[in-house]
């Protein structure tokens, strides 16, 4: 278990894609930051964060062009994870080439059957897994 909260930008579009990482993220002792448009990421950027978490939409981009470049008090070397849905092979190539430093493909599905009846999950026991494949890529 962390000593202190890590604080955490979700910065996902998809209110059921959000509200399972902001579970997860504080099953595992996360304090997740909410920001639903790209105005709310940036005027969350300085809040002492430890990571982002951002979805590919029309704002990714700019906001991983913000924080990259230090803009509203982001730290330039904050992690970025980016989502994606595409099944464009090179999307992740290029969110890489762009700023982030890791993918994960979307939607993100939570195992139920690993959960506990009436959902109170200890940490490390309900867990945020990719769905699917894109086409294209061999399932290992």
């Amino acid at each position: 278990m962390l000593t202190e909260l890590k604080r955490v930008m979700v910065a996902v579009d998809d209110s059921a894609g959000r509200a399972t990482l902001i579970e997860n993220l504080e099953a595992d002792g996360y304090e997740p930051i909410v920001a639903v448009t790209l105005e709310h990421a940036r005027s969350r950027l300085a809040h002492d964060l430890d990571a982002v978490i951002v979805d590919l939409n029309a704002d990714t981009t700019n906001l991983i062009d913000m924080i990259r470049g230090g803009g509203h008090g982001a730290d330039a070397w904050l992690p970025i994870l980016a989502g994606t849905g595409s099944e464009d092979l090179f999307c992740p190539v290029r969110l890489l080439e762009r700023g982030a430093d890791d993918v994960i493909y979307e939607p993100l599905a939570v195992l139920r059957s690993a959960c506990p009846p009436g959902g109170a999950a200890a940490p490390r026991e309900c867990r945020a897994v990719p769905t699917g494949v894109p086409r294209g890529r061999a399932a290992g």
